[in-house]
C-alpha cells in the first residue's frame, strides 16, 4: 500500500472527534483540528474498546437498542435511533471528550486511533477485494479523498 498516503491520517493527531453517526451501515467520524474538519468514512468492521471491554462495534448497527420491546423480526435496523450503535452515540459518546492521541495505520490499511479518554477505535479490513473499506478527506477541502481497499490506497 501507499504508506505515504496512509500516513496522511496523522493530521488528526491532537484533533477532537466532534461527531459520529451513520448513513445506513456506513459510519462517519468528524475530527476537528483548528478550523478544519477531517472526515473518516467506514465501510468495514470497526470497534471502540475501553481496555479489554468492547464499548460498541460495527455489528451493533444490526442489534436492537435496549428500549426495543418487539419481536426481532419487526426490528428495522436502519431506522435512525433504533439500534445499539445509535443508542451508544446518543447516551455515551456525548458524555466524554474524544481527543486523538495517536494514529497507527498498518501496511494493509488497518487503523488504530487512541483517544485521550483511554478508548481506542480499531478499524480493520476484512476482505481481499478492491471494494472500498474506508475513506479519509478534508470536509470542504479541494484535496483528493484517500480511498482504501484491501488491494491498496488511492487518491481519488
Amino acid at each position: 500500500m501507499n504508506s505515504e498516503a496512509l500516513q496522511s491520517l496523522n493530521i488528526i493527531i491532537d484533533s477532537k472527534l466532534i461527531s459520529i453517526g451513520r448513513c445506513s451501515n456506513m459510519v462517519w467520524l468528524w475530527f476537528q483540528k483548528n478550523c478544519s474538519i477531517f472526515v473518516l468514512h467506514l465501510q468495514c468492521p470497526w470497534r471502540i474498546i475501553d481496555g479489554e471491554h468492547i464499548c460498541i462495534a460495527s455489528g451493533d448497527i444490526y442489534s436492537p437498542s435496549s428500549i426495543f420491546t418487539g419481536d426481532f423480526e419487526d426490528f428495522i435496523w436502519d431506522m435512525q435511533g433504533a439500534n445499539l450503535f445509535d443508542e451508544y452515540i446518543k447516551t455515551s459518546f456525548v458524555k466524554e471528550m474524544w481527543c486523538v492521541n495517536t494514529v497507527v495505520v498498518t501496511a494493509i490499511g488497518d487503523i488504530n486511533i487512541h483517544f485521550s479518554n483511554e478508548k481506542d477505535l480499531q478499524i480493520y479490513i476484512d476482505n481481499s477485494t478492491d471494494e472500498e473499506q474506508w475513506r479519509f478527506f478534508e470536509k470542504g477541502g479541494d484535496t483528493n479523498h484517500l480511498v482504501v481497499t484491501a488491494r491498496g490506497a488511492n487518491l481519488e
